[in-house]
């Protein structure tokens, strides 16, 4: 028995597989739509900015030189952040970060030592405040925790459930009770 040969396009100069009344999907394209037969280009695998290796999405450009075009900025080369595990350095929002080892996001080190100075993980209603405003100034003494957390009703019940919540969680020794109240 003989291999079946996979029929390719009958445009000179084309290797693509054949699709329809002997062409590929482009070309057959250009037939369907009334337009003369022409080369298809070739699709580009990155980024056409010189030295970007990053895959093109928009117009040849990745995401950041696409970005770039839209915003009508003169072409530059993208800011790289290294990957490399542990080091910290400050992103292009000010925060000091570092990427570990088998993690897709970065660890903050804001968080980072709140969470050393709590002796646990961050709760997801739980965030860290710069005192003075500098993102890169992660002393524990200009770092706040803040709490976005609140009842999610209005009745009293609710609210007092809340409140004693909050206390177990940051102030456990106010719930002990008081032999002196007795």
């Amino acid at each position: 028995m003989r291999a079946k040969r996979e029929a390719t396009c009958s445009f000179d100069g084309c290797d693509q597989p054949h699709y329809s009344g002997g062409y590929c999907t482009g070309h057959y394209g250009q037939i369907y739509r009334g337009y003369d037969l022409t080369p298809i280009r070739k699709p580009r695998k990155g980024c056409v900015f010189p030295g970007c290796e990053k895959p093109h999405v928009a117009h040849g450009y990745c995401n950041g030189h696409a970005r770039q075009r839209r915003a009508g900025e003169t072409l530059r080369p993208l800011r790289v952040i290294q990957r490399r595990g542990g080091e910290w350095h400050v992103n292009s929002n000010g925060y000091v970060q570092r990427f570990l080892p088998g993690l897709r996001t970065a660890e903050f080190q804001h968080r980072f030592v709140m969470e050393q100075n709590l002796g646990r993980k961050m709760l997801p209603h739980e965030t860290v405040h710069h005192v003075n405003g500098d993102r890169s100034d992660n002393r524990l003494e200009n770092l706040e925790l803040w709490s976005h957390s609140q009842p999610y009703g209005q009745r009293v019940v609710d609210k007092v459930d809340w409140a004693l919540e909050i206390l177990r969680i940051y102030r456990p020794e106010l719930l002990q009770a008081d032999p002196a109240r007795s």
